[in-house]
């Protein structure tokens, strides 16, 4: 019983820091896409204006 305990809160603990990890990657992620997206906003009518 002690050892299911034990397993279940473990499991329950690595689950929470897989969850925060893949949060913080997906977040960086977010934010280097919407910077790409700003930049290619930013410079394509200045491209498309030198044509």
């Amino acid at each position: 019983m002690v050892e299911g305990v034990v397993f279940l809160s473990s499991m329950l603990l690595f689950f929470l820091l897989l969850f925060g990890l893949s949060l913080k990657v997906a977040s960086k992620m977010t934010l280097v896409l919407l910077v790409q997206i700003g930049w290619v906003y930013s410079f394509f009518p200045a491209i498309c204006g030198a044509y």
